[in-house]
């Protein structure tokens, strides 16, 4: 059986990848001062941006955990170590002699006396191109796939919320506000590896959403709550930039992701496509995984063409974004 194509999902997927094009392009961020007018700006960028990665997460769980329909799990272990783990070792061998000569900001990191060793101990902790972390989330989640795909089959989808609950209550809640008010406690011992940790919670919540698991009026539920974390988190970026809420696997963000995943949905869902339209949206999806493997290099170059300046940094995201 063959997998049906959705559109939403393609807008989805641009989107992320301009997405994580604005949050790389304003690294400014994190070596500024918070009185600043770049910080100022690029805050605001980093804050808007921040579901990048996640939303690609959340498509996965859209169009994989139902795999079983479609295929055997050795064939879908086949085709993902094919379209993603290849592709991630081909890119860290090219990126890891990169590093032996050059810099890039971010995700390449200098490796100075490079060796078969030093290449292993860099790959094994994302220490080669630090960007490419989702792939380590990433793969982990497909090898949990299997387990959760058979809940998926036998449409058990109020115990798969149930898991995403588990995740949201110790990640979201308890993690979170452990972290943001500076609480001295002890969770190793409640932490459930296969439940609360690897972005299970975004994997899942994408399959639910896609499959249309929530009614509309809690779908409404979720946009309020995050269209309201995002506006909190832009006061509090205003006021208190001292203040992080922006964890990827907190509150505020997981909130925010979901309800931007919903909106994009819906809308796309109420855009009639044409088939030059489809067929643009085909090709750039195609693109994507490209940009996210070799962006670096281009901003790298985009960096000692241009200035500072924000205005050209937008023009930046652009730019790289349609190189490809």
């Amino acid at each position: 059986m063959t997998k049906k194509r959705f559109l939403y999902i393609d807008i989805i997927n641009i989107i992320a990848t301009f997405f994580v094009l604005g949050l790389h392009l304003s690294q400014a961020f994190f070596v500024t001062k918070p009185d600043s007018l770049v910080y100022k700006q690029t805050s605001i960028i980093q804050i808007i941006f921040i579901p990048a990665v996640l939303l690609f997460i959340m498509i996965s769980g859209a169009m994989l955990l139902d795999y079983r329909k479609r295929q055997s799990t050795k064939v879908f272990l086949q085709h993902r170590f094919k379209r993603v783990v290849i592709p991630f070792f081909i890119w860290s061998v090219l990126w890891y002699i990169f590093d032996i000569y050059w810099s890039a900001v971010p995700g390449p990191i200098r490796h100075t006396d490079p060796s078969l060793n030093d290449f292993i101990k860099g790959l094994m902790s994302n220490h080669i191109n630090n960007i490419f972390w989702f792939f380590y989330v990433i793969i982990a989640l497909y090898l949990v796939t299997p387990i959760f795909a058979q809940l998926a089959l036998t449409k058990k989808y109020n115990l798969l919320f149930g898991i995403v609950c588990i995740y949201f209550t110790f990640n979201c809640v308890i993690n979170y506000a452990t972290g943001i008010f500076k609480l001295d406690v002890q969770l190793d011992q409640i932490n459930q590896p296969l439940l609360t940790s690897s972005y299970l919670g975004y994997f899942i919540m994408g399959y639910l959403i896609h499959k249309n698991y929530f009614s509309r009026k809690i779908e409404n539920w979720f946009i309020l709550g995050g269209l309201l974390s995002l506006l909190l988190t832009l006061i509090l970026n205003a006021v208190r930039p001292e203040i992080k809420i922006t964890s990827t696997t907190g509150l505020i963000v997981f909130l925010y992701s979901i309800s931007l995943f919903i909106l994009i949905k819906r809308l796309a869902n109420k855009i009639n496509f044409t088939d030059k339209m489809v067929q643009i949206i085909t090709i750039i999806v195609s693109t994507n995984l490209g940009v996210y493997l070799m962006h670096p290099a281009f901003i790298k170059v985009f960096d000692k063409i241009f200035s500072i300046s924000q205005t050209h940094k937008i023009i930046g995201v652009i730019s790289i974004y349609f190189q490809f």
